[in-house]
């Protein structure tokens, strides 16, 4: 053997050794350390958000009803969809001022969040002349056993209040009070008695949306603020 073949088995030997001692080639390149990947990104540090929590509409039931409307329908004379998240029936609504009640059609769709113990529900009230929208979101049933003979429909709870979102014709001035609706599961026909509670109202007091801010100088002077 020459001195040049012997030469070049000692630097293949050693090539060998050198890569059999290396670390495992990973997809991200040789030798290379792979961070846990988490839901935002590689090697985030978790970061704790803030809590809210929900805002229920209940208002308190000592919050006095006006006296100028009311109205009436019955829980046995609901129309429900396959599903049970729409239902309709009709009732009647009372307003100061208009000779006759007007008839009216009262439509839920609603969805119950049962393992929280949660009802939402949106209305929609039509009559011939006028109509509203409201939402509600309350406590109610939490396990299924507690539903009013199975029926997801009927809520469980002693009343709820929906906050009227938008209001037209007789019923315009409904607009930011709450329909509140006493719920009887235990009287004939399932009676259910409405009110209108006081609420916001229709007008803003003191947001200031599309205004400019207003700043003040080391004199105390004020002065719209620069966008």
């Amino acid at each position: 053997m020459s001195n040049m073949e012997g030469l070049l088995k000692n630097v293949l030997r050693a090539l060998v050794e050198t890569l059999e001692d290396s670390p495992e080639v990973g997809k991200d390149g040789a030798g290379e350390e792979h961070s846990e990947m988490g839901t935002h990104g590689a090697g985030e540090e978790h970061i704790n958000c803030d809590e809210y929590e929900l805002m229920y509409t209940t208002q308190s039931a000592d919050k006095k009803a006006l006296e100028t409307v009311s109205g009436k329908y019955y829980g046995s004379a609901f129309v429900s969809s396959k599903s049970g998240e729409h239902a309709i029936v009709p009732g009647e609504l009372t307003i100061n001022g208009l000779k006759e009640p007007l008839k009216s059609n009262f439509t839920f769709t609603s969805v119950r969040y049962i393992e929280k113990g949660m009802y939402h529900e949106e209305l929609k009230v039509h009559t011939k002349h006028g109509a509203c929208t409201a939402d509600a979101l309350y406590k109610d049933a939490d396990k299924e056993e507690d539903l009013i003979e199975g029926n997801a429909v009927l809520s469980t709870t002693e009343y709820a209040d929906y906050l009227v979102e938008t209001s037209t014709g007789e019923l315009r001035d409904f607009k930011g009070h709450y329909l509140r609706i006493h719920f009887d599961n235990k009287g004939k026909c399932r009676p259910r008695r409405i009110e209108l509670i006081p609420g916001p109202g229709p007008d803003k007091k003191n947001a200031a949306i599309g205004e400019w801010p207003v700043c003040e100088d080391n004199d105390g002077n004020q002065y719209p603020c620069e966008e």
